[in-house]
Formats: C-alpha cells, sequence, structure tokens
C-alpha cells in the first residue's frame, strides 16, 4: 500500500526530519546533528526504511526547541 506524503503528514500524523526541522523552525542539519549526538530522540515510528516523528513527537520538540533558545516557529497546518 503507497500513501502521499499529504496523506501520511495529514492523516498519520507522521513527519520525516526535513518535514519536522521545517515546522520547528531549525534546519535540517541542525536536527540531524542533535538526532545523532543524542541531544533530541530519534523518530519514532517506522515506515519500510524510513522513519518519522508523531505529532506528539514534534510538541516534545518543540518544547526542546523552547528551552534551548532555538529559533522556532512552528507551523500548526500544511506541509
Amino acid at each position: 500500500m503507497n500513501i502521499t506524503a499529504d496523506e501520511r503528514r495529514n492523516v498519520l500524523g507522521l513527519f520525516n526530519i526535513a518535514e519536522a526541522a521545517r515546522r520547528l523552525g531549525i534546519p535540517v542539519r541542525k536536527m540531524r546533528w542533535e538526532i545523532a549526538s543524542g541531544r533530541l530522540p530519534s523518530p519514532t515510528v517506522a515506515l519500510g526504511k524510513r522513519r518519522y516523528f508523531t505529532a506528539d513527537d514534534l510538541q516534545l520538540l518543540e518544547r526542546w526547541v523552547q528551552r534551548t533558545g532555538h529559533s522556532c516557529s512552528v507551523v500548526t497546518s500544511g506541509p
């Protein structure tokens, strides 16, 4: 079964690293570095070979961004 990126985001509430970084207002490279260094958790859901953050994960990541003082412009709708 194949799903589109819009279905994955809007129906399943799953976001890849790039989408999560964009929603949090931080560079993708920074987010990947923070995950690799253990400062941020890895995405929790695996679909095939790809991993995704849930909407709940994004809320936790938003708190991390706010606590650490990184720029944050959380988007609540759209890709």
